[in-house]
């Protein structure tokens, strides 16, 4: 074989032929082989493909008893084969992905508080942001568990605004990002939001703004129990999903189905995509990983509540990443390389 054979290869046998046969990690590192290659791999080609779910490497502690991750190699797990694949990303060493969103867009966080923004599936470097510490209301923590910690407020942005929830329930919207901000409250909290004890995430979906409840309860079972560790804490048991009706006034509507729609939440990662346009994605079903970080933080277990919601019946499948694992810290974020408009 002549040795520039692949560089002769045309678009349409590189994407017919073997992209499409390769998973996420092996892409990435198609696309790291040069610039040509890399824009064959950019979030458009992925407009079919199901989440993956991003495994940072398992931090360390340095001298100040702070949790730093040095490790490049980060897992992409795949919901359709149960697999971890790996590939080594340099722009995420020393940096915590905190948070991600729909088109492969990753936020991440330097220990000294640096934030920027990196889509590795682009060619365009990292999009450096205001340092962490200029905004008001953030804390650092010098623990192990904890590195930095948010405000409760989860965002969308929708029908031209920019909305919030807070983890008691109410939803606001935000006025004045280009002056002073302020808050104005939509619509109290939920009559039956004091009955669930868990999580609280805000989205849209096909145009409506939802608000999803996530029940969690604690969970003592002979079957996770042995003398070492007697308590499994805690397990998702439902959920709860809202829709925000405008009008005079504001009112919730509960769905009992999300039609043709899936829903993904997690740790400052949620959203909506069409799952008739995804080989393998379950429609009205809400897909979920564990953010509770306050369950399992100085816990012996946590970071393993993952799994797939059906809002038609309520019953739940469980995926676990790693299953020999009993602590997984920190956990995984959803990755989406599909496109916002999906």
């Amino acid at each position: 074989m002549e040795p520039n054979y692949w560089s002769t290869l045309s678009e349409d046998v590189l994407e017919n032929e073997i992209l499409s046969k390769l998973c996420f990690a092996d892409l990435y590192r198609f696309g790291g082989v040069c610039k040509p290659w890399k824009s064959l791999c950019g979030p458009l080609k992925f407009r079919n493909h199901l989440p993956w779910l991003i495994v940072p490497p398992p931090p360390s502690i340095n001298s100040n008893k702070t949790m730093v991750y040095q490790d490049e190699n980060v897992g992409f797990y795949s919901l359709c084969d149960g697999k971890v694949y790996k590939a080594k990303i340099p722009q995420l060493c020393n940096r915590r992905i905190c948070a991600s969103f729909l088109g492969g867009w990753l936020m991440t966080i330097h220990e000294n508080s640096e934030v920027q923004l990196f889509n590795p599936l682009s060619t365009r470097p990292p999009l450096n942001l205001p340092p962490l510490d200029k905004f008001p209301g953030v804390q650092r923590k010098f623990k192990k568990q904890v590195c930095f910690e948010f405000p409760k407020l989860f965002y969308t942005g929708t029908r031209g605004n920019f909305y919030a929830v807070h983890a008691s329930g109410p939803v606001v919207v935000i006025h004045g990002l280009d002056t002073i901000p302020y808050a104005e409250r939509l619509i109290s909290d939920h009559p039956e939001r004091s009955n669930l004890a868990g999580l609280t995430y805000i989205l849209e979906s096909a145009g409506d703004l939802l608000v999803l409840f996530r029940s969690v309860v604690g969970h003592k079972g002979a079957e996770e129990a042995n003398d070492e560790y007697p308590h499994w804490p805690h397990k998702t048991v439902g959920f709860k999903v809202l829709k925000l009706e405008f009008g005079s006034p504001n009112r919730w509507v509960e769905l009992k189905t999300l039609g043709d729609r899936a829903l993904f939440v997690g740790y400052n990662s949620s959203f909506s995509l069409l799952a008739s346009t995804f080989s393998g994605c379950k429609p009205n079903h809400i897909y979920f990983t564990d953010n509770l970080w306050g369950y399992f933080q100085g816990q012996h277990f946590g970071g393993q509540d993952f799994g797939i919601f059906n809002l038609e019946d309520g019953s739940i499948q469980k995926f676990l990443y790693p299953p020999d694992a009993i602590l997984v810290l920190p956990p995984p974020i959803w990755f989406a390389a599909n496109p916002p408009s999906s």
